[in-house]
């Protein structure tokens, strides 16, 4: 047979406290692994600033050209949808 703890109310507001706090570090560390991993490289020459900027450059063309690709396409297809519900709609 099992008992059950009987829980005080000032027990869990220690527990909820305890929570919180956890909660508060791993919000800290994620914000810390977060602006790491997406931080971009330290330069130390003129000419690693220069490929930096291209490679971010190039980054956002790139990201630029892939939603308008996707938007384009996605555009089309819902036309082509539009298209053969208007068609079934008519027999």
């Amino acid at each position: 047979m099992t008992t059950s703890k009987k829980y005080t109310i000032e027990d869990l507001q220690q527990l909820q406290d305890g929570l919180k706090q956890q909660a508060e570090e791993s919000k800290s560390l994620i914000a810390t692994h977060w602006g790491q991993l997406f931080a971009p490289p330290k330069a130390d020459t003129k000419v690693q600033k220069w490929v930096n900027n291209a490679e971010r450059a190039v980054a956002v063309y790139d990201g630029f050209m892939m939603a308008f690709k996707l938007i384009s396409r996605f555009h089309l297809a819902s036309l082509f949808f539009k298209h053969v519900k208007n068609s079934r709609k008519k027999k």
